[in-house]
């Protein structure tokens, strides 16, 4: 069958549609296969990566206002908790909307830390365990190319690293001061009165299990508007 063509973001609810769908019966067909036989993983991480890339217009106009809200201890949206967070040095709470944006670039801008001293950069991983891929490492940092911290946020000119600060400052309302390294002779971004050089840096860690599950329920919401007449509301279970 052919997407839907209408002009209102339906032809990308239906491929977030035949992506969870395609998910899900993947679940079903591989469920007489070995474990080691099965590929469950590396869907999982292709079909999200497919969502939030392809359906990225779609998210922000269904963005509801509790998605701006902190993420619970317990599962909420799309089965997210706060026990997925290993570490947040963003300003401000983890919101289900930034935990998605998070785990987007995560996905979508991954590199490699190859240059010294070797910074946590951007991209997901997965975590060793017995062999067999269960759990996935997701790291949003953006200040770091290739291990290395951004040069404007590193540099021996004032003005340049006050700009590079105030630039970011806006859009998270954070208080970040710009101090003079007296060793390197550079200038150093770092978060109030603290003594240690700041960057922000977002990391979390999802058993393939609630990767699922977030892909289904993300998929599955950015669904409702192939129902003719959706309210905009009401949320139907269309994969399953």
């Amino acid at each position: 069958m052919e997407y839907y063509r209408q002009p209102n973001g339906k032809i990308q609810a239906d491929f977030a549609l035949r992506a969870g769908r395609l998910l899900s019966q993947y679940a079903t067909l591989s469920a007489f296969l070995q474990e080691s036989e099965r590929y469950e993983a590396t869907l999982t991480v292709c079909i999200l990566h497919s969502i939030l890339t392809n359906c990225l217009a779609l998210i922000g106009e269904l963005k509801k206002h509790h998605w701006d809200s902190p993420i619970k201890d317990v599962p909420g949206l799309f089965g997210i908790c706060r026990s997925f967070v290993v570490r947040n040095a963003f300003p401000g709470e983890v919101t289900y909307a930034k935990f998605i944006e998070h785990i987007r670039n995560a996905l979508c801008h991954p590199t490699i830390a190859e240059k010294k001293p070797k910074l946590p950069s951007t991209g997901y991983t997965t975590i060793p365990g017995s062999g067999l891929i269960s759990k996935f490492s997701f790291v949003h940092s953006p200040w770091v190319h290739s291990g290395r911290m951004d040069f404007r946020a590193n540099h021996k000119s004032k003005d340049k690293v006050e700009k590079f600060a105030k630039d970011f400052a806006k859009g998270h309302a954070s208080e970040l001061t710009v101090r003079l390294n007296y060793d390197s002779g550079r200038y150093q971004i770092h978060y109030g009165e603290e003594e240690e050089v700041y960057y922000p840096i977002f990391e979390a860690e999802m058993s393939v299990a609630d990767l699922h599950s977030l892909a289904l329920e993300l998929a599955n919401y950015l669904a409702q508007p192939t129902i003719d007449n959706w309210d905009g509301e009401t949320v139907r279970q269309l994969v399953a």
